[in-house]
């Protein structure tokens, strides 16, 4: 749904802010009517205002705005061009929700969360909401440069490329706006994908231990491995990755684990590796075929 509705800003004075294409969305609600008719009958049932609720395309002059919406119908069959309508935020969330439909209230749910991510990660000022005149007031550059100065620390921090990538394009956008050249990833090397790095030495680590004593499943189509009892085989063959002992740890190479392509589930087991009436044991469970 995030590739299919983008939500992105318009850098003009006029109507600085957050827009949603009137055709993707009215794609994405599943609306029988035709689009045209649609259009016009929700703006005079609900009384939204040209200029104030939604714009024409006559009236966004932004080359955001073809960047962001990429292959957004443009032309009717025979080339001849149809309007588009941009409509604000707020009268998409209104839209999505009188179509009382679980679509409509799915994507009434993403554009609000669209809209917290984006104003956690810009502030009003740099969605368009300038003075009159069009120019930064220095209050606001002092807060960009205070912005700037705490997301670099946010991003020397970054624990993964996902956070990392979030921040260093927030940087980015300040320092642009405070005439600064973009942050040099040299010097805010991008961390590794730790879930990557989890899911390797995992399968490393059994691979060492040997699977046959770590696989609990007494079913050939199946491997079945338990965390903890991983561990303490590990450090009785003096192998590291001490982690494992640790509970916060081991969720975060469970959680890395889930999106291994051979995982299957995770439950509870009678282990094949213990005799008698050994208790359910709660295991990772993989398919066995590589």
């Amino acid at each position: 749904m995030n590739e299919l509705i983008p939500v992105y800003t318009v850098n003009s004075i006029k109507h600085g802010g957050l827009l949603v294409d009137a055709r993707l969305l009215h794609a994405q609600l599943q609306v029988q009517t035709r689009f045209g008719s649609w259009i016009h009958q929700r703006i005079d049932e609900y009384g939204f205002f040209e200029g104030e609720d939604y714009y024409l395309d006559a009236c966004v002059n932004d080359k955001q705005v073809t960047a962001n919406l990429g292959n957004a119908p443009g032309l009717r069959k025979g080339g001849r061009p149809i309007t588009k309508y941009h409509l604000t935020l707020r009268m998409a969330i209104e839209l999505s929700l009188v179509e009382r439909t679980d679509i409509g209230r799915k994507i009434r749910r993403y554009f609000i969360e669209q809209e917290r991510t984006i104003r956690q990660i810009q502030p009003p000022f740099l969605l368009g909401e300038r003075t009159q005149q069009g120019t930064l007031r220095a209050t606001d550059i002092r807060l960009i440069a205070k912005l700037a100065e705490q997301t670099a620390v946010k991003l020397a921090k970054a624990a993964t490329p996902g956070e990392w990538q979030q921040h260093f394009d927030a940087l980015t956008s300040y320092n642009t706006l405070l005439n600064q050249p973009a942050p040099l990833s040299i010097r805010f090397p991008c961390p590794p994908d730790l879930a990557a790095v989890y899911r390797r030495e995992f399968w490393e680590l059994v691979d060492d231990v040997e699977l046959a004593k770590v696989n609990h499943s007494a079913n050939r189509a199946e491997i079945a491995v338990s965390l903890p009892y991983l561990s303490q085989l590990a450090r009785q063959y003096g192998l590291g990755w001490p982690e494992l002992d640790k509970a916060k740890t081991r969720d975060a190479i469970e959680t890395a684990l889930r999106y291994d392509p051979r995982y299957l589930r995770s439950g509870r087991i009678q282990s094949r590796l213990h005799h008698g009436q050994a208790p359910l044991l709660r295991c990772l469970i993989f398919s066995a075929s590589a």
